[in-house]
């Protein structure tokens, strides 16, 4: 894990002593154990790393030749066939090297096309003082962050916004747009936006450079690969993902000791049992530990029987952390709570400790998400898709194979698909009453309201296997998830790792028939035979057990803001001041505490991150 940053042109780049030390102060979350910078007087890179894979303890944080500089975040996967292919070109790499080297080697050898030659999760950014030019890409789906802003100037260029925001250069306007998407919608609809209106991401799959003054931006990856696979055995399906499925745990277990994030779910606890016996086979005792948070009172919640069992079952030791008394938005008034972009989460000073809690035992967790996106498809829209393909004999033999297999015949839910879709506008909730009139005018609200994507149905063109996943892939939630496990919005020290996000898992997935392997995660369920237990294998995919946050208000938690509202000068544009005043010191039992905390939360963002205006 590293923080980095560079700033190229307008003059001489380097900030000086008080914001150098400023942008160094906010990379420190992502860095303890090295830091650096470099300057040729064009151009300034500066890094702070820490180790986070056994490679990563070897050589300098920032790497350099006579004539390339590289600053980066990056954790390769399929190391063993890039180092092949690089000796191959001629270039020396060495087993034990640290990626962010291997990435300068494939940058030497194949320069801008060198992201097409990478697994992983990475941002990072090369200077090259010959050309006078600098290279900047995000990985395929943006799991580790990029941030940059040319504004004014020069290109301020990151992964950490804390850190562009720190240098002198880059105004500090809010980004009006952003801010109505994230009270809205929960997320910035837009990929390219922040809550910044100078800073922008670049989103996953996205290159950068910078030559002359000119900053450009362009797409090096479209999706993932529409190819089908076939086999002629059934067996041939459940062994091949159970080999691309261990080498996504397996790349990302360079580091011990590593934490998982169990819930009692499939998906989590493949990993963890997976993690546990790849570091037993390496004698790497007590290499592997699991987190659940379980509820024992406030809903009927069985996470702590399921991941107890998982645990026995695999060996692996695990810690249970009862949230049942964690109230709803605690310590509101917490400047170490405040996130880079306002973030509604109820419980998110729980999970906060939560991550602090883990990141003094490991500085790497490992986490289940997206695998629900991945594994559950629906039934009638697989069959639409092959209707619409003329390939109904596919669809055929998968409902021939899923019926031998489970006894049934696949749950298409194709009345209630129907029923979702020909109801879903007239079923969704209005605008919050909170919303100012101007702001839903001038943002045009009701009509990004009435398009948002949860209400959208239908099949995606271009991609006739799995509809329902690749929309899930191209949401605005979707993004989010990564930047939101993010340490900058973790608050916490920590490398977060999603196994079911590796390239070759995703396309694998993508790419096989849906039915029967899709359907109620029946290929995982027939991957994991012996290594989970019997009553979590056979466990169905169901959502929380109860709504924490309907459960939590009915016990009477306080309203965090009555008393203490007091309306940052910007909060008018977006809301109607009046009636979130009217919320804070309304009756309790009137507040609705899904929607009416949002207004709330950016005001208390508001005042921390403009705190003059």
């Amino acid at each position: 894990m590293s923080g980095f940053v560079a700033v190229v042109g307008a003059g001489r780049p380097q900030p000086d002593p008080g914001p150098d030390a400023a942008l160094r102060r906010a990379l420190a979350i992502r860095g303890a154990d090295a830091s650096g910078q470099w300057s040729d007087g064009r151009a300034w890179l500066a890094t702070a790393v820490a180790h986070t894979t056994a490679e990563s303890v070897h050589g300098d944080p920032i790497e350099a030749d006579d004539r390339f500089v590289l600053v980066a975040d990056v954790r390769l996967d399929a190391r063993r066939d890039l180092i092949e292919r690089l000796r191959e070109a001629g270039q020396p790499a060495l087993d034990t090297e640290p990626d962010r080297r291997l990435l300068l080697r494939a940058w030497r050898v194949w320069r801008d096309d060198c992201v097409s030659h990478l697994l992983g999760d990475f941002s990072f950014v090369v200077w090259d003082q010959v050309e006078r030019r600098l290279y900047g890409a995000r990985d395929h789906f943006g799991v580790r962050p990029f941030y940059y802003t040319d504004a004014n100037g020069p290109l301020v260029a990151g992964n950490t916004i804390a850190a562009l925001r720190a240098h002198p250069a880059v105004p500090r306007d809010l980004d009006a747009a952003a801010v109505v998407d994230q009270l809205v919608f929960r997320y910035i609809q837009d990929e390219t936006r922040t809550a910044f209106a100078a800073i922008r991401r670049l989103p996953g799959g996205h290159v950068l450079t910078r030559r002359e003054g000119r900053t450009d931006v362009r797409r090096y990856w479209s999706g993932p690969a529409d190819r089908p696979v076939r086999f002629g055995r059934r067996d041939d399906y459940i062994e091949r993902y159970r080999e691309i499925f261990t080498a996504a745990v397996d790349d990302r277990l360079r580091w011990a000791p590593v934490a998982v994030a169990m819930t009692g779910g499939l998906d989590s606890s493949s990993i963890a049992a997976t993690a546990q016996r790849l570091q037993a086979g390496r004698g790497r005792a007590g290499a592997v530990h699991a987190k659940t948070i379980v509820y024992d009172r406030l809903i009927p919640d069985r996470e702590r029987h399921f991941a107890g069992l998982v645990a026995a079952h695999a060996g692996v030791p695990i810690a249970f952390t009862a949230a049942d008394d964690r109230r709803l938005y605690e310590r509101t008034d917490d400047s170490l709570l405040v996130a880079p972009e306002p973030i509604d989460d109820p419980f998110r000073a729980m999970l906060t400790d939560f991550y602090r809690d883990i990141a003094r035992e490991s500085r790497v967790l490992l986490v289940g998400l997206d695998g629900d996106t991945l594994l559950c498809e629906v039934a009638s829209d697989h069959l639409l898709a092959n209707l619409r393909r003329g390939a109904i004999g596919d669809y055929a033999r998968g409902v021939a194979g899923y019926v031998r297999t489970r006894g049934s015949l696949p749950p298409h839910r194709l009345r209630s698909t129907i029923r979702e879709a020909w109801h879903a506008r007239d079923a969704r909730p209005g605008l919050p009453a909170w919303l100012s009139a101007d702001a839903i005018r001038r943002f045009d609200i009701e009509a990004a309201w009435a398009a948002r994507p949860e209400v959208r149905t239908g099949l995606v063109p271009g991609w006739p296997l799995r509809p329902r996943a690749v929309t899930v892939l191209a949401s605005p939630k979707w993004r989010a998830m990564f930047d939101r496990h993010d340490a900058e919005f973790l608050g916490a020290p920590l490398e977060v790792r999603f196994p079911f996000a590796d390239l070759r898992l995703v396309e694998f997935l993508l790419n096989i028939p849906a039915v029967p392997w899709c359907i109620d995660k029946h290929i995982a369920r027939q991957a994991m035979a012996g290594a989970l237990p019997p009553d979590v294998l056979g466990r169905p995919k169901a959502p929380l057990a109860g709504d924490t946050v309907s459960a939590r208000a009915a016990e009477g938690d306080p309203w965090p803001w009555r008393a203490r509202f007091q309306p940052h000068p910007m909060l008018s544009e977006f809301v109607n001041v009046p009636r979130v005043g009217e919320i804070c010191n309304g009756p309790i039992g009137q507040v609705d505490w899904h929607t009416d905390p949002r207004p709330l939360i950016l005001n208390d963002w508001l005042w921390y991150h403009f705190p003059r205006s």
